[in-house]
């Protein structure tokens, strides 16, 4: 049962960072439409132009910092879900955090008109979404230096 539960809460972490994945090149997709749309113009430019997307870089970035922050939190917190839905109420609020970048590239686009700060963004999100991916070996060894069910 104890490997059961396990499993079953990897496989649930890994369809939900997945799919927090694909909304990523779901992003991806409305800039490339958007793009093609000959009306779009950015609401702000010039001094405004540059705070928002200092502003919203900022953010993406501070999403590294509170995935570091947020998986002990939900540990001191999630007693109540057991070790097997603590990992995975964690790699839930990884992948959320994950997409911070991302979105913050999308609202860069639409607000200044940042093509390339839109990608930069979409590929840092990218890229921290694999490296905080819930594998099995990692989520065995946590497993073992747990006590308890992992129901």
């Amino acid at each position: 049962m104890r490997e059961e539960a396990l499993n079953k809460a990897r496989r649930t972490a890994s369809i939900v960072s997945a799919a927090v994945t694909g909304a990523v090149f779901f992003y991806a997709l409305i800039v490339e439409a958007a793009v093609r749309h000959p009306g779009l113009t950015p609401p702000l430019t010039g001094a405004a132009a540059a705070a928002a997307r200092y502003g919203l870089y900022f953010w993406g970035a501070a999403s590294v910092l509170a995935v570091r922050f947020v998986r002990p939190l939900i540990e001191a917190r999630g007693k109540a879900l057991g070790p097997a839905g603590t990992m995975a109420a964690q790699s839930a609020a990884a992948a959320a955090l994950c997409e911070v970048p991302a979105l913050a590239g999308l609202m860069i686009f639409f607000l200044t008109g940042g093509y390339w700060d839109f990608y930069l963004l979409a590929v840092f999100s990218t890229v921290m979404e694999i490296y905080h991916f819930p594998r099995s070996r990692d989520w065995a060894e946590r497993a073992v230096n747990r006590r308890g069910p992992l129901t």
